[in-house]
């Protein structure tokens, strides 16, 4: 009987160590893995040619004030939305550009009011090449201009003060002061060709 009992377990074992071996080696199943799907890409870099008297609005990253400011000073601004032609942006929100103070003049004591002239030279295009700018439309700067051109359109640069362009704007007491929440709006000087990156799209209003 004990000669029995030894045989059917020595034949239980044999028959279940394959199995109990194969379930030892056998890999387990690896999850299928969905493949990576790279990102859409930007539309193609596209040359875009832009009209001077295209307006750009900005404003200043430093108050200025007609007290403290002097002739030759430089100015620094940005863009406060970006600049579209043809369904491209050529200049982004928020790209910087350089201006200068041309004369300022504090206010005195009897009463004369303070005043300020500046102009804004160049801002950053997409493409990171400079744009050139002006203080007046291409229609007041010369070409096409009906009649003879403003003071401001000839020295192309902005007149501050109580007889300036926008007084109503800059004026705060005596001295002329420029704040940075105030918005200014110049011009592409002229025409200029800009390598576009990003376009605008109906989905989200611009490209990535």
């Amino acid at each position: 009987m004990r000669f029995f009992t030894l045989l059917l377990t020595a034949a239980l074992f044999a028959v279940a160590a394959p199995v109990i071996s194969s379930a030892q080696t056998r890999s387990p199943a690896t999850p299928s893995q969905p493949a990576a799907q790279s990102p859409a890409p930007d539309a193609s870099p596209a040359g875009v040619s832009v009209a001077s008297g295209t307006p750009v609005k900005v404003s200043l990253t430093e108050q200025i004030a007609s007290i403290t400011a002097h002739a030759g000073d430089k100015i620094h601004f940005k863009a406060i939305e970006p600049v579209i032609v043809d369904g491209w942006i050529i200049v982004n929100k928020d790209a910087v550009g350089e201006g200068e103070i041309i004369s300022a003049e504090g206010a005195g004591g009897n009463g004369h009011p303070g005043k300020m002239q500046i102009q804004f030279n160049w801002i950053y295009g997409a493409d990171d090449l400079k744009i050139k700018l002006s203080d007046v439309p291409e229609k007041s700067n010369g070409e096409g201009a009906a009649g003879g051109a403003s003071t401001a359109a000839i020295a192309s640069y902005l007149v501050l003060g109580p007889l300036g362009l926008f007084a109503h704007n800059f004026v705060h007491g005596k001295d002329v002061i420029v704040k940075t929440d105030q918005k200014l709006q110049v011009y592409v000087a002229q025409s200029v060709h800009v390598v576009a990156k990003n376009q605008v799209t109906s989905a989200d209003g611009f490209a990535h």
